[in-house]
């Protein structure tokens, strides 16, 4: 069996939470997803930061108009300038797109944690890494590793269980849910 490795960053919850309720309320696929409702819940947490670094940008690019040099020069600069703005505009929400298409069409499953390592990233936020057996309802069990940083990132134990979402055609984890809940 081939290995694979899913690592998620999402240190306030702020996706992940929505998307638990989005496969609460609607477990078959497909699901309705608010595109802009999930591409907002990325920006949550980094708004002044990305405030700050596009503003910087912007100004920047706004000086340009009034840099000495070669025109090729002004208009590098320029393009230099411009591709800041929509790095640090768009960044942080560049890949709601794909989570969007993972919660839709994706399967909701549980995996078996069989190594769990707890410790801090290089942020010092709460991370797990370990292995687990991905139970995939149409292709059968598959392994796979895993990197977690989340508040619940502690609470994920050896042979404890989590809730993944998986493609429905591949054995591969998309998003990891975080630990099944007890009834």
């Amino acid at each position: 069996m081939e290995n694979r490795h899913q690592e998620q960053i999402d240190p306030t919850d702020a996706v992940i939470a929505p998307i638990r309720a989005t496969f609460r309320k609607h477990p078959a696929s497909p699901r309705p997803v608010n595109i802009v409702a999930l591409w907002l819940s990325m920006y949550r947490g980094k708004f002044l930061k990305t405030l700050l670094a596009t503003s910087v940008n912007v100004v920047l690019f706004t000086i340009s108009f009034y840099q000495q040099g070669s025109d090729l020069g002004r208009w590098l600069l320029r393009l230099l300038w411009g591709f800041g703005i929509l790095l640090f505009s768009f960044g942080p929400g560049r890949n709601a797109p794909r989570v969007a298409r993972y919660v839709r069409e994706g399967l909701l499953t549980q995996a078996d944690v069989t190594e769990a390592h707890h410790g801090v990233d290089r942020l010092n936020r709460k991370q797990v890494r370990g292995h687990r057996v991905v139970h995939h309802p149409a292709l059968g069990n598959f392994h796979d590793e895993f990197t977690i940083v989340a508040p619940w990132a502690e609470s994920v134990t050896q042979h404890g269980r989590l809730d993944v979402v998986v493609q429905p055609h591949e054995p591969k984890t998309v998003l990891t849910l975080g630990p099944t809940p007890t009834k």
